[in-house]
This record gives C-alpha cells, sequence and structure tokens, in this order.
C-alpha cells in the first residue's frame, strides 16, 4: 500500500502540481528552491511515506516540503517564501 501512495504522489504532483486530495482542497505543491522539480517530488514523496509529514516546522511547512525544497499553497493566494 505504502508503494502505491509512494507512486501516485510521485507521478500526480511531477505531472500536475497536486495530488487527489490536494486538488479536492484547492491546493498545490510549488517549488521554493530552483531545482529539478520531478526529482524534487521525488525527495518529497519519499520522506512523506517516512512519516516525515508528521513533523511541522514553525512556519507550518512538514520536514519533507522543508528538505525538497517545496511548499504546498492555495493557488492565487501570495506566492511562496524563499527557503
Amino acid at each position: 500500500m505504502l508503494c502505491v501512495f509512494f507512486v501516485l504522489n510521485v507521478v500526480l504532483v511531477s505531472l500536475t502540481g497536486s495530488t487527489v486530495g490536494h486538488r479536492l482542497t484547492g491546493l498545490q505543491v510549488w517549488q521554493v528552491r530552483p531545482g529539478v522539480f520531478p526529482l524534487q517530488v521525488l525527495v518529497r514523496s519519499a520522506l512523506a511515506a517516512l512519516v516525515l509529514p508528521a513533523v511541522v516546522t514553525a512556519g507550518g511547512r512538514g520536514l519533507h516540503d522543508l528538505a525538497a525544497g517545496t511548499r504546498i499553497v492555495r493557488p492565487g493566494g501570495e506566492p511562496p517564501a524563499a527557503a
């Protein structure tokens, strides 16, 4: 089951910028650090599969997002802050 989560997360976020759950709630994954987005998504998904999302920084970002250079945003809101 974890493998399915990982593969779906990598494919959907790399291609569309969001998972099914993100899309239902109007959220997207954005880059906040230069790099190859699919590679950042791969890192983000691997860390998310290891339960790092449960650890959240004071700014509200999960450690998996912080490590990958990504951020969850609501499009139309504020642009992502620099990492």
